[in-house]
């Protein structure tokens, strides 16, 4: 039994990436590389358990546990285009933070101490440590974004998903293959130049990875009785 599926590469996904146009003037036909929305619902899926403020965790177990999710995550992506997505993952995280903080002081009092001792005069440290407003509220207002700011949540390990990313990914690094050139199991042809499986970290790419380094024009895999093959401006789905 045999499948076949014609589709332009917006609408096709394949582990966890997707296609976008490169939206720049000239650059017709030409796409990119993008997490899927199944992708970044998992991903904020798991942030969701370890920033929920029930969950029994200290704030540095939340910040490690965070870090192990989603440098996992950003190096698997980071053949991916994420700016833009990741800037607001890294605002909600924070206020997410924030939230656990605010509920961990817990007593009105207590909340009032702290503030203070974050530089909140005694007048408004009083009037929103007896606030009404609810935890995911205050954690959005101006008295804990100017108080927990970014710098003091550094301090305490919180590392910026954007951060990372400029990191590890290679297109924002050094070039992007600095290894020896090993031949590759999969037939790129690219401008006539075969491909090192390897990045500029030593780290194996996913074959969908090193197909997107260049501009590929064919890719014969396989995986799990499946094949991939990609041409310009579709991409053929063979299911066997």
């Amino acid at each position: 039994m045999k499948g076949w599926s014609i589709r332009r590469p917006v609408n096709f996904k394949v582990l966890g990436y997707g296609f976008v146009p490169t939206y720049r003037k000239g650059e017709k036909g030409k796409y990119q590389l993008v997490a899927s929305d199944k992708s970044w619902k998992n991903l904020k899926q798991k942030m969701k358990i370890v920033t929920r403020k029930t969950t029994p965790m200290s704030f540095d177990e939340r910040i490690q546990k965070l870090k192990e999710i989603t440098r996992g995550w950003l190096n698997y992506f980071r053949m991916a285009s994420l700016h833009g997505k990741l800037k607001e993952v890294d605002g909600w995280l924070r206020n997410r933070l924030r939230y656990c903080i605010w509920h961990h002081w817990k007593k009105p009092e207590r909340k009032r101490k702290n503030l203070i001792r974050l530089g909140v005069d005694p007048e408004h440290a009083y009037q929103w440590s007896r606030s009404r407003m609810g935890g995911w509220a205050i954690a959005q207002s101006p008295i804990l974004r100017t108080t927990i700011t970014l710098e003091r949540l550094r301090k305490r390990g919180y590392e910026a998903l954007l951060t990372y990313y400029g990191k590890v990914a290679p297109h924002l690094n050094e070039p992007l293959y600095m290894c020896p050139r090993l031949k590759c199991p999969v037939d790129i042809l690219a401008e006539g130049v075969e491909r090192s499986p390897r990045t500029y970290s030593g780290v194996k790419a996913s074959p969908c990875q090193r197909l997107l380094t260049g501009r590929a024009i064919r890719l014969n895999y396989t995986r799990r009785n499946r094949g991939y093959a990609l041409s310009d401006r579709f991409v053929v789905f063979e299911v066997i």
